[in-house]
């Protein structure tokens, strides 16, 4: 698993354009050819693929890049040893919860008077009472991302080799 940066939200500047964004640990997945040890490689390059969000795959090869150099990688645009692709999902899920009502009902006695001639009396009895409270209905909204990192041996791809898996 590599973990690498991600943007949560925008701290305006002195001219108040929000460059500047404090950031979150995202996990990402990284695919690889197992019987190939990526210890082995100095060079790489990345392969800018995204039709839908450039820009978002920009920023990630960005922070990841931080990431290989820091771990001694060199980036080469000329025959790297490996090209790094990458295949991304980010939205959110709504979950609706709808409204509650609870209806209670509880026995009270109520004590009544009453007059026979002149003199006053009275009897208790009993008598339900009904209340109800609602608790209003929500929408809960979750944000995820899903990040997919592909290592490719360049020289076996400018070959024209087949990716194979074995069982």
């Amino acid at each position: 698993m590599l973990r690498i940066l991600g943007d949560q939200a925008a701290t305006p500047d002195a001219q108040g354009f929000p460059l500047t964004f404090p950031t979150k640990e995202i996990n990402v997945r990284t695919y690889r050819d197992p019987e190939e040890s990526l210890a082995t490689y100095k060079t790489y390059d990345f392969d800018y693929t995204s039709k839908t969000n450039p820009l978002l795959e920009k920023e990630l090869f960005q922070q990841l890049e931080k990431v290989l150099q820091a771990h001694g990688l060199t980036r080469v645009r000329e025959d790297p040893q490996i090209v790094i692709s990458m295949d991304f999902f980010v939205g959110k899920k709504e979950q609706y919860t709808p409204p509650t009502t609870v209806t209670s009902t509880e026995i009270k006695n109520v004590w009544n008077t009453g007059m026979l001639g002149w003199n006053v009396g009275g009897y208790s009895s009993s008598v339900p009472v009904t209340s109800s409270s609602t608790t209003p209905g929500y929408t809960t909204t979750s944000y995820y991302s899903n990040i997919r990192l592909n290592f490719l041996n360049h020289a076996k791809l400018v070959k024209g080799a087949k990716l194979t898996t074995r069982h």
